[in-house]
């Protein structure tokens, strides 16, 4: 059966760039589409009943396979990383999306402010369960050595060289291979990463939805304390807090996202 067109340029973007892998919102739905982020060293497993929840409720939906996916664990920069998702909203408008909001889970959370701060694409961002603190005390701490190596190296004009580092994922020390460019990238207390210095910079106009477990510490206190703050300003920004741990945030968003996405229908925004 031949390939309906629009689908048939989805495939050969999704070939050339490995972006995302949206689906067709179904009749009369608005053309709404979400951008889905997976966490750390997650392979979509976590996000994919949110995902088929979203689609059921009428919505166009991403989850394209990031560089801190379990196979791809740092190869690309934090900032290479904002060019996927570039990627992956150009496949979603060409399907037809009329706007787009941008979500993520744990380090994807992360990545979804720091795309809003840096883009003027989504109509909104929501935050499911945010983690990685790289200016966190004892995030950083734990880090140092590494980002101490990853430095030396960069000043010897081996940032692009590969090297051993620390990682530390929901307080489990591992350790990751990659560049000492792209380690910084992500690991610098004051590079890209911060999620405190992208909540100051988004644009007062973008709202935000924030969701995190009542048993998430990460989520609902340290990175709450750290970067709720600022987003409080901008008009739509919402707090939720849902039962459960960290991994349990994302299957339990979904009426949550729905329902703030109607609100600002109604609202305007």
């Amino acid at each position: 059966m031949p390939m309906k067109k629009p689908l048939f340029i989805l495939f050969v973007l999704l070939v050339a760039c490995a972006v995302a892998w949206p689906r067709p919102a179904g009749a009369g739905a608005k053309k709404t589409g979400i951008i889905l982020l997976h966490g750390k060293d997650d392979d979509r497993k976590w996000i994919k009943p949110l995902a088929e929840a979203l689609d059921d409720a009428g919505f166009l939906i991403a989850t394209p396979l990031m560089p801190w996916s379990r196979d791809r664990i740092y190869d690309r920069s934090y900032m290479e990383s904002l060019a996927q998702i570039d990627w992956t909203a150009k496949a979603m408008k060409k399907l037809g999306a009329e706007r787009i909001f941008v979500a993520g889970h744990s380090l994807g959370a992360n990545v979804a402010l720091g795309y809003g701060s840096r883009r003027t694409v989504p109509a909104g961002i929501i935050l499911l369960a945010p983690a990685h603190l790289p200016s966190g005390r004892v995030f950083a701490k734990r880090t140092a050595q590494s980002r101490k190596l990853a430095r030396q190296m960069v000043a010897q004009g081996k940032g692009r060289e590969k090297r051993e580092f620390i990682d530390f994922n929901q307080g489990r020390k591992s350790t990751v291979t990659t560049t000492a460019d792209i380690y910084l990238s992500w690991f610098a207390p004051g590079g890209p990463a911060n999620m405190q210095l992208n909540a100051r910079a988004l644009t007062p106009r973008l709202p935000v939805l924030w969701v995190a477990g009542d048993q998430d510490h990460v989520a609902s206190v340290l990175a709450k304390r750290m970067a709720y703050g600022p987003l409080t300003m901008n008009q739509g920004t919402k707090y939720v807090e849902v039962a459960g741990r960290h991994l349990d945030t994302p299957a339990r968003a979904a009426p949550h996202i729905v329902a703030w996405i109607k609100e600002l229908d109604k609202s305007g925004k």
